[in-house]
């Protein structure tokens, strides 16, 4: 508390250094030992970390979404493969020929 001198600051001044507080001690980010001193370089913090915070959620999800696609392509060549497979044991194809299929 010290640091801000929050003790006779105003109401718009303790919001903004409650909500710097509570967005670096969610995002896991840490206090450092260089820490903003005015309002100003509050707003800049508060800026780049949701910015890194969304930057972050950006590229989990494309990542996510890339290895889904890529997982869907492989669960779609084997249900065609055990689709044709069904179909050769049904027509009584042998297993050669049901190989070269």
């Amino acid at each position: 508390m010290q640091v801000w001198e929050l003790e006779d600051a105003s109401i718009d001044r303790k919001y903004l250094a409650s909500l710097y507080w509570a967005a670096v001690t969610v995002s896991t980010v840490g206090y450092g030992d260089i820490v903003p001193s005015n309002n100003i370089e509050m707003f800049i913090c508060l800026f780049l970390l949701f910015s890194g915070v969304a930057l972050y959620s950006y590229i989990v999800s494309t990542l996510s979404n890339l290895f889904s696609s890529v997982r869907q392509g492989d669960e779609t060549i084997q249900s065609r493969v055990l689709a044709i497979t069904a179909f050769a044991q049904k027509q009584k194809f042998s297993r050669h020929l049901t190989k070269k299929i």
